[in-house]
């Protein structure tokens, strides 16, 4: 019998922001959140001795070359790896595959932002449940479709799946 688990991966910080501290045009003017999710600052540096796998501040994954290269050797599709021209062997990480959670009526959904039209906080992990069962997932790496936190920090965690 196979048996499917989760595992949530919770890089640590590494003490710096991707956004610079002229963020005019890259943000909301009314709430501060970042406006294109894509956006790579061509200047941000990674702080030495960051680890493998990390988070700024401001809420972007970051991978190491080492990282990225056990990822792609594992083929597992729907991750992208975006170089920072300003760390050379390191990179923006962005998940695309998403797990579906419900929305109960405990999740909460605060401050929406009357200029982006997006919440500035969404709380309540301890209510949503997955809607596809976990047998049907294939092995990967994986980000969850709502978003939680508060402001930038609002990323949704990626979740590894590992057949035992």
């Amino acid at each position: 019998m196979q048996v499917k688990t989760f595992f949530a991966i919770n890089p640590p910080e590494n003490k710096s922001d991707m956004l610079p501290k002229d963020s005019l045009g890259l943000v909301c003017p009314k709430c501060g959140m970042l406006l294109d999710e894509d956006y790579i600052n061509p200047n941000f540096k990674i702080p030495r001795n960051s680890p493998d796998l990390s988070s700024t501040y401001d809420g972007y994954r970051i991978a190491s070359a080492k990282f990225r290269d056990v990822i792609e050797s594992s083929e597992y599709g729907g991750i992208e790896f975006r170089l920072l021209p300003g760390s050379p062997g390191f990179f923006a990480m962005k998940v695309e595959n998403e797990l579906k959670l419900t929305r109960p009526p405990e999740l909460k959904f605060e401050e929406l932002c009357s200029e982006c039209d997006r919440y500035v906080s969404v709380w309540g992990w301890a209510a949503v449940a997955l809607i596809i069962p976990p047998h049907v997932i294939v092995d990967g790496l994986y980000r969850c479709d709502l978003k939680m936190g508060y402001r930038n920090l609002m990323l949704a965690p990626l979740i590894a799946t590992r057949r035992f």
